[in-house]
C-alpha cells in the first residue's frame, strides 16, 4: 500500500456523514444490501502474518518472567524490576508502574492484542491512519502494546521515526532501524521536549488504561508541532443491538455491566464514546476535529461478507480475552472469588456462540490537528 493510499482520507463502506459544530461524525452501517467492491482480506491470514500462531491460544505460564527488547527505560532509573513481570491471578502483568494497567501482558495476552489490531485494520480497510497527515518525520505511538502499529509504520514510511512508549517491555528485539521502544508512563508528564512530533497515536488506551484525557492531550498538544495531528481510537465496551435481539438479563450483558461497575471503582471509564471525546480535543485547544464512528459485530450473525468475518474474529478475541478483561476488575474491586468468577464466566462463554444476538461494540476514532499558528501562551 503506497503513502497516499494509507493517508487519503476515505471514508469506510457505507458510511453516513453528519456535520457537526464540533466535527465531522460519520457511522458505518453493518447490515446492507450493497456488496463492498473490494474482496475482504483473509483475515486468518492477516492474523498469522501478525505472530500468532492460532486463534485458540495456550494457557501462559505459571512463572513470571523478564522482558527483553530494543528498548529504554524513561522517567525513572533503568534498572532490571523496570523490565520484569508481576505475577497476579495465574497471569504476569507490568511491574513499572504496577496497577495502572488492568490487563496482564502475556503471551496469551499479546496474541489477543495482535488479533484485535487486525481486527481494527480489517474495519478500517487497511488505512493505519486516518487523520489528512502530509508529512511524517517523527511520530509517537502511545500505549504501543506490541508494537505492531509502529512497527508497520516503520515499515510503511522508513524515512519517519517512530518511537513507541508503553510500560510493559514485551515489544521484539529486531525491528527497523527507524523504530524504537521506550518504557514509560504517558498518565504522568511527558518527558519531551515542545513542537517534537508530527503525529501522536494512541489506540485502545481507555479504561484499562488511560485515566486523564485532559493531561493526555494536553501534553500530545505541547509535544506536537504546528500543524501536528493526534489520532486515538477507542472500543466502547457497550453491547448494543439494533434489533433489541440482546437480552438485558443474559451472561453477556450482566458481564458488561459488572465490568462498567468494577472499571468504575478503579476511576476507569469503559463507556467513553466519540461524543465525549471531541469537547477533549477542543479544550486541549485541537482544530480541524473529525470524529469517525463504526460498529464491530461479534459473532458470525452479519449478511455481509466483510462483517461476518469481522465479528468471527472479534468472537474470538472476546473468547480468548473473557478472563484477561475480567481478572483485576472482577477479584479487585467486585471481590469475585476465582471459583465464582470461573462459572460466570463459562456461562458468558456459552452465549458467546448463539448466533441469534446481533450485537456490536461502538468502536470510533477521532482526530485533530493542532494549529499552524498557536495562540502564545500570554
Amino acid at each position: 500500500m503506497s503513502s497516499e493510499q494509507l493517508l487519503a482520507p476515505r471514508l469506510p463502506f457505507s458510511t453516513t456523514i453528519d456535520c457537526a459544530k464540533d466535527g465531522a461524525v460519520a457511522t458505518n452501517v453493518i447490515q446492507s444490501d450493497k456488496t463492498p467492491d473490494f474482496k475482504p482480506p483473509n483475515l486468518q491470514n492477516a492474523v498469522l502474518h501478525a505472530g500468532i500462531k492460532s486463534l485458540d491460544s495456550d494457557s501462559s505460564s505459571d512463572e513470571s518472567v523478564t522482558g527483553t527488547g530494543l528498548m529504554s527505560a524513561t522517567g525513572s532509573s533503568s534498572n532490571s524490576s523496570i523490565f520484569d513481570f508481576h505475577f497476579r491471578y495465574g497471569r504476569t502483568y507490568h511491574k513499572y508502574c504496577a496497577g495502572e494497567y488492568y490487563m496482564p501482558n502475556d503471551e496469551q495476552e499479546q496474541e489477543r492484542m495482535d488479533l484485535q489490531y487486525c481486527i481494527i485494520n480489517f474495519v478500517l480497510d487497511g488505512r493505519k491512519i486516518l487523520a489528512p497527515i502530509q508529512q511524517m518525520n517523527l511520530v509517537l505511538d502511545q500505549g504501543t502494546g506490541t508494537g505492531i502499529w509502529a512497527m508497520d509504520i516503520g515499515d510503511d514510511f522508513p524515512d519517519t521515526e517512530v518511537l513507541g512508549i508503553d510500560l510493559s517491555p514485551i515489544q521484539p528485539t529486531f525491528v527497523h532501524p527507524n523504530v524504537r521502544f521506550e518504557i514509560d508512563n504517558f498518565n504522568q508528564s511527558w518527558d519531551r521536549p515542545p513542537e517534537t512530533f508530527d503525529l501522536v497515536h494512541s489506540s485502545l488506551n481507555n479504561g484499562f488504561g488511560l485515566r486523564n484525557w485532559d493531561s493526555f492531550l494536553a501534553e500530545s498538544y505541547r509535544c506536537l508541532k504546528p500543524g501536528g495531528w493526534m489520532e486515538a481510537k477507542e472500543i466502547t465496551f457497550l453491547p448494543l443491538s439494533d434489533d433489541d435481539s440482546l437480552p438485558k438479563n443474559c451472561a453477556i450483558s450482566i458481564w458488561h455491566e459488572k465490568l462498567h461497575e468494577g472499571a468504575t471503582m478503579g476511576a476507569a471509564n469503559l463507556r467513553l464514546t466519540s461524543s465525549d471525546v471531541i469537547p477533549l480535543f477542543e479544550k486541549a485547544g485541537f482544530v480541524n476535529i473529525v470524529a469517525l464512528n463504526f460498529k464491530i459485530p461479534i459473532g458470525s450473525w452479519p449478511k455481509n461478507a466483510k462483517w461476518k468475518e469481522i465479528g468471527e474474529c472479534q468472537h474470538c478475541a472476546l473468547r480468548d480475552g473473557l478472563q484477561a478483561f475480567s481478572q483485576v476488575v472482577f477479584r479487585q474491586f467486585l471481590n469475585y472469588s476465582e471459583q465464582d468468577l470461573e462459572i460466570f464466566l463459562m456461562n458468558v462463554r456459552k452465549e458467546l456462540g448463539n448466533r441469534a444476538y446481533h450485537w456490536y461494540w461502538p468502536f470510533f476514532t477521532v482526530y485533530g490537528q493542532k494549529p499552524t499558528k498557536c495562540p502564545s501562551s500570554s
